[in-house]
């Protein structure tokens, strides 16, 4: 079982006496990329995200996880024997109970109380990142500073019903609209994802990025396409 030391506000558990103290350094940092990290139950998935971007070209990330409900404690006694905690970048956090509405409670909280970074990356736990996508964001980005959205292509990852073994990979444009785009496909500014709250009740999570895309153009910034596939979704 898991000891729960602290709980910031009412929802949220820190797992031990370090992760208390982590959390706290972890919001005085100044990384340019926020990543928010929805979660439940994903063992080597979700250690092969933490992976993927403590591998990256670049540094100039943080990443908050949140789990959704008590994390079962073999979990994170694994994750924090085998180091996937121990970069001071990662913070692990779980809530008391399960929501269970397709993470957008969850994506909420790290929007509302642990966006503190320019940028905002909302993923989930079984994705992945080529280690260059911090360090092609961050060339985007310095392309024109009216750029307040990012979006990429992605391989899809679907299983073939008629050979079980197999997966059959296909890419995907960003287009911004519902049922076309993935919350882990695109990259936006802080203001802009603060204006916004998902819909627990939705299960389709493009609506935060068409809200999003909608209030960049109307204010007259701008939403860049890139061509770089750097995110596999992992259905």
């Amino acid at each position: 079982m898991i000891e729960v030391v602290s709980t910031d506000k009412k929802n949220l558990v820190f797992l031990d006496d370090e992760n208390v103290k982590k959390a706290k350094r972890w919001h005085k940092r100044e990384d340019l990329i926020t990543i928010g990290v929805v979660t439940y139950s994903q063992n080597f998935l979700l250690k092969t995200l933490i992976n993927c971007f403590k591998a990256q070209t670049s540094e100039n990330w943080k990443m908050v996880i949140l789990h959704d409900g008590p994390m079962d404690g073999d979990l994170y006694s694994s994750l924090v024997t085998d180091q996937y905690l121990s970069d001071e970048r990662v913070l692990l956090l779980t809530t008391d109970y399960r929501y269970n509405d397709y993470g957008h409670s969850l994506r909420n909280i790290i929007i509302k109380k642990y966006l503190n970074s320019e940028w905002l990356l909302l993923t989930n736990g079984d994705n992945y990142y080529t280690p260059n996508f911090i360090e092609n964001m961050e060339n985007e980005i310095e392309k024109n500073k009216d750029i307040s959205m990012v979006a990429y292509p992605c391989i899809l990852q679907r299983p073939d019903e008629t050979k079980e073994e197999l997966r059959i990979n296909f890419v995907n444009q960003p287009g911004i609209r519902v049922g076309y785009i993935d919350m882990g496909q695109f990259i936006v500014r802080k203001e802009f994802a603060k204006e916004f709250k998902l819909n627990p009740t939705a299960i389709a999570d493009g609506e935060f990025c068409v809200q999003c895309a909608n209030s960049i153009k109307k204010k007259g910034k701008k939403i860049y396409r890139t061509y770089s596939i750097d995110f596999i979704h992992n259905n």
